[in-house]
Parts: C-alpha cells; sequence; structure tokens
C-alpha cells in the first residue's frame, strides 16, 4: 500500500462522495502530479462506486 498526502478538501470530498455508505467501504485516491509553467500541481482522482470527482491543485512542500 502506499502512503501519501491529502489536503482537507481531498477528504472533505471523499467523504461528500461516500455519504450514506456503511464506514466499511472503500474510496478509491489516485493520485498524480504534473508541472505546467514552472508550478507543480498534484491532481487527485476520488472515486466511490459509479461516483467520480477530481482535485487539481498547486502543491505546496511542507517541512516534515
Amino acid at each position: 500500500m502506499s502512503s501519501f498526502w491529502l489536503t482537507k478538501e481531498m477528504l472533505l470530498e471523499a467523504l461528500k462522495l461516500s455519504e450514506g455508505a456503511p464506514q466499511n467501504a472503500f474510496v478509491c485516491f489516485h493520485g498524480k502530479s504534473e508541472v505546467k509553467k514552472g508550478k507543480e500541481y498534484t491532481i487527485m482522482e476520488i472515486v466511490y462506486g459509479d461516483k467520480k470527482k477530481t482535485i487539481k491543485q498547486e502543491f505546496k512542500k511542507i517541512a516534515l
């Protein structure tokens, strides 16, 4: 299994997408990144059943 960072917005969208589902339901996160005009973007596709939402955000590096 992979580890990755999610924004709060991504988590909230996943919860909205799976609203009404049981707590043991699985939500799929498919992430990738791209660079355009010198800026790095994270693109996260969130899938629950036949519902899908894509979120694109500028990547902001954090200090660990």
